[in-house]
């Protein structure tokens, strides 16, 4: 079957909501919903979240989808499909009258010009997500922020996925907010949030801090692990005034071996000389273990 449908689709979906729910995004009305659109004629979506923008006064409005499929099924001209019908799904809602009179709260978001998809291919390797991320650069179009108002669509694959996965296991022990600086906000000053962003999930830089401890600093860092890549995340922190003197910031990061924990001493006397800095490694998800989630 090209796509599970049925109990497994709907599993699937039941989870993405959840992981988003986790970062503190929003569900609006249900799953697998048909609503009105421009028109007045339905649509199907798998749903609807909003969170809060940093430095922003309205929050975003985003369709989101979920894809679950076998590597057989997937091809690029099913990638494009995908986009193209979510790009249309952005045309068909971002101005419906009929959602804003079936969800006034609405009316306190921007217009619905954001999409994502959540992709999992269950029997995904290596090879294959190397071969998955060369058809999605095939289209940059669908995914650039100048489409025709503005409308932008994300993809998240298995390793995307992953990440956020590995970063919820952090919080599940040490809970969070994330740090947006002021080059990110637009503002005076940084601010710190609960929610993590839809820009901020493809960051391989995320700020963040301990909910009951505010000296705790915390950074998840998908980047290089050399001395140079981390000599230019040292500058990064400095540049949004992250790196504060006394306190004590955790880096958790990918890719653990000896040659790392080689170059970590001179990391931290060389390039954290003023922070009680420490390394710590995420768990990093085989890219074929599907996540399992029970709704309640």
């Amino acid at each position: 079957m090209a796509e599970d449908q049925g109990v497994n689709g709907d599993k699937w979906n039941d989870y993405v909501i959840h992981l988003l729910s986790q970062f503190g995004w929003e569900q609006v009305g249900d799953t697998n919903m048909d609503l009105k659109g421009e028109d007045d004629q339905s649509g199907g979506i798998d749903a609807i979240m909003i969170y809060e923008q940093p430095g922003k006064s309205l929050k975003r409005s985003v369709i989101v989808e979920s894809k679950r499929y076998k590597k057989s099924s997937y091809s690029a001209n099913k990638l494009y499909g995908w986009l193209s019908v979510l790009n249309k799904k952005l045309d068909f809602f971002r101005n419906s009258e009929a959602i804003l009179e079936q969800y006034p709260f609405l009316q306190d978001c921007e217009e619905i010009k954001h999409g994502i998809i959540f992709n999992w291919i269950t029997d995904a390797d290596d090879d294959f997500l190397g071969l998955y991320k060369k058809h999605f650069l095939a289209y940059p179009n669908m995914t650039s922020a100048t489409l025709r108002g503005g409308k932008r669509i994300s993809v998240l694959n298995n390793e995307r996925i992953n990440k956020l996965r590995s970063i919820l296991e952090v919080m599940e022990s040490s809970p969070c907010r994330f740090f947006y600086p002021s080059q990110l906000t637009g503002t005076n000053s940084g601010a710190y949030k609960e929610v993590l962003t839809l820009e901020y999930m493809f960051s391989n830089i995320i700020l963040a801090e301990e909910s009951n401890n505010k000296s705790n600093k915390m950074v998840f860092y998908f980047g290089e692990m050399t001395y140079e890549a981390l000599r230019i995340l040292s500058e990064c922190l400095n540049l949004y005034q992250f790196l504060i003197e006394d306190t004590k910031m955790t880096i958790y990061y990918y890719q653990d071996d000896d040659n790392i924990r080689k170059i970590i001493p001179s990391v931290k006397e060389k390039l954290f000389p003023k922070v009680d800095v420490s390394f710590e490694v995420l768990l990093e998800f085989q890219i074929n273990k599907e996540p399992k989630f029970n709704k309640k």
